[in-house]
């Protein structure tokens, strides 16, 4: 099993806390929001200021480094093998973390270009969205605190690379050139 700096399960107590402490390697959780009444995601403030900021973007490339269990905590058979919407959990100082997928169902984003999510706010769970989508309409945009200034890094696979999602408009964003996954973005984290 995949753990860094701890045991295997996070303290249930963590979630919907202010600040979560990752280490002085991974910085720290900030700005939570709840999302479908159960789902608490954080902004990564990898650089550890408190303050969301251009220190805080990092590669795909880094993220598969950390993110490669699935949902019972079984690493990857595939050495090497990028994050999926499978293979997307990781604990971090006894924090069970999952990064988002883009949300909309997708496996796989298959072709370059933007797709537009629609708003389906008023349930009380959203049935339509998932994850960063579902950050975005419950928000419409970018949520408190959190880096409006670019792209988010997504668990789910692009053509060739991930997915990216403007939560300032809801885009999301396959590439089908590898370059995009030595691209630095935002993360956020689900916190389980």
């Amino acid at each position: 099993m995949f753990v860094m700096g701890g045991s295997t399960s996070a303290p249930a107590s963590l979630k919907g806390n202010s600040v979560i402490d990752l280490g002085s390697t991974y910085g720290k959780l900030i700005h939570p929001v709840m999302v479908d009444g159960t789902r608490w995601y954080y902004y990564w403030n990898k650089s550890g200021t408190g303050t969301a900021n251009s220190g805080d973007i990092m590669t795909h490339i880094y993220l598969n480094t950390i993110f490669m269990q699935d949902t019972s905590g079984v690493t990857n058979p595939t050495a090497g093998t990028p994050t999926s919407n499978t293979y997307r959990y990781a604990t971090i100082n006894e924090v069970k973390l999952a990064l988002p997928t883009v949300g909309d169902g997708s496996s796989v984003i298959n072709s370059e270009g933007y797709r537009n999510g629609t708003a389906v706010s008023g349930t009380a769970v959203n049935d339509t969205y998932d994850d960063y989508l579902a950050i975005w309409d419950a928000y419409t945009g970018v949520p408190p605190g959190w880096s409006a200034d670019d792209v988010y890094w997504s668990a789910t696979p692009a053509a060739s690379g991930h997915s990216f999602i403007l939560l300032r408009n809801g885009y999301v964003y396959g590439y089908v050139n590898d370059y995009y996954s030595l691209y630095y973005s935002y993360v956020a984290v689900e916190v389980l």
